[in-house]
C-alpha cells in the first residue's frame, strides 16, 4: 500500500514536516507491525504504540443528542433548563464504572492497556514504573516535557522509558491474550 502525501495546511504542520519529514510513512510501518504483533523497536515507535493504545481506551465523544433533564432525581445531576447528556463511553470513563479490570461479554480485558498498568502498579517491584508510564499517557507520550517536569536528565528519561514501555509492551501483550 502507497502512501499518498497530503499537503500540509498550518504552519505547524509544515514545519513538522520539515523537521520530520518521514513521520508519516514511519507511524504506517509501525502500525503494520503493531498489528502482526511485532514488538516496536526504538523509543520513538514504543511511543507510538504507546500513544496509540492509549487513545484507543479513551472515550471519542464527550455528548449524546439528546439533554439530561434529572436534575433533583436520585442526584443524577442535568439542570432544570437540560444539559447535554453524556455518551455511555464517557460517562463509564468519568464514573468509573470500567475498571482496569472489568471484562467485555467476551471474557477480554475491557481496556487492555489500562489493565497491564494496573498489575504494574499492584506488584512493588514496578510500582514506580506505573506511575512513570500514567505519567508518560497524561502528557500524550512527550517524554521530553515528563523528563523536564519530573527535572530528569532526558538521557535518564529516554533509557528508562525505553525499558519501561519494553516491559508494558510484553504485559500488554499478555493481558490482551487472556480470557
Amino acid at each position: 500500500m502507497l502512501l499518498t502525501p497530503t499537503r500540509p495546511t498550518s504552519k505547524s504542520e509544515r514545519r513538522q514536516a520539515l523537521e520530520t519529514p518521514h513521520q508519516r510513512e514511519h507511524e504506517a510501518s509501525v502500525e503494520r507491525a503493531m498489528s502482526k504483533g511485532i514488538q516496536p523497536k526504538g523509543l520513538d515507535a514504543l511511543i507510538g504504540w504507546f500513544r496509540e493504545a492509549c487513545h484507543e481506551e479513551a472515550p471519542t465523544t464527550i455528548h449524546k443528542n439528546e439533554l439530561w433533564r434529572d436534575w433533583g432525581h436520585d442526584g443524577d445531576g442535568g439542570s432544570k433548563l437540560g444539559t447535554m447528556a453524556w455518551s455511555e463511553p464517557f460517562r463509564r470513563f468519568i464514573e468509573g464504572v470500567d475498571r482496569p479490570s472489568a471484562f467485555d461479554d467476551d471474557g477480554r480485558y475491557r481496556l487492555p492497556l489500562r489493565a497491564a498498568i494496573g498489575r504494574w502498579a499492584r506488584t512493588p517491584k514496578y510500582a514506580i514504573s506505573a506511575q512513570y508510564v500514567y505519567q508518560l499517557a497524561l502528557v500524550d507520550g512527550d517524554w521530553r516535557r515528563l523528563a523536564d517536569r519530573l527535572a530528569y536528565p532526558h538521557e535518564f528519561m529516554e533509557m528508562y522509558l525505553e525499558t519501561a514501555l519494553h516491559r508494558l509492551w510484553r504485559e500488554y501483550s499478555d493481558v490482551r491474550m487472556r480470557t
